[in-house]
C-alpha cells in the first residue's frame, strides 16, 4: 500500500510466492465520487470472501454496470462492473470477475 495515498500498488500472493500488480488504480477523489455515486444502487451483499485484489467473485453474484455519470468522470470504469459488499464498493474485472479495487468510505 502506498503510504501517502493508501492505494494498493502490489498484492503478495502467498499461495505461490509471487506478486500481482493492481490492474486498476483510482485517485482518492475518484474513489470518493464512485462510492457516493453507487453505494445505494442495488442490494448490499455479504460475500464472505477475503476481499483482496485478484480474489474471484462467484459468477452467480449479480453484478452492475457503472452509471453513465460515473463513466463520464472516470472513463476507465466503462468495462468494469461492481457489487456492493456490506459498506464497500467492489470493482470487478469484466473478463474474469476478479476484484480490481475495493472502495471503502
Amino acid at each position: 500500500v502506498d503510504p501517502v495515498t493508501y492505494e494498493i500498488v502490489e498484492v503478495v500472493d502467498t499461495r505461490n510466492g509471487g506478486t500481482r500488480q493492481a490492474e486498476l488504480t483510482l485517485t482518492r477523489d475518484q474513489e470518493r465520487f464512485v462510492y457516493e455515486a453507487v453505494i445505494d444502487r442495488g442490494p448490499r451483499l455479504s460475500l464472505n470472501l477475503r476481499l483482496g485484489i485478484g480474489a474471484e467473485v462467484p459468477r452467480s453474484v449479480e453484478v452492475h454496470r457503472f452509471p453513465e455519470r460515473v463513466i463520464a468522470r472516470v472513463p476507465r470504469l466503462a468495462d468494469y462492473r461492481f457489487v456492493i459488499d456490506q459498506d464497500q464498493v467492489v470493482v470487478l474485472s469484466p473478463r474474469d470477475y476478479q476484484i480490481a479495487v475495493v472502495i471503502s468510505r
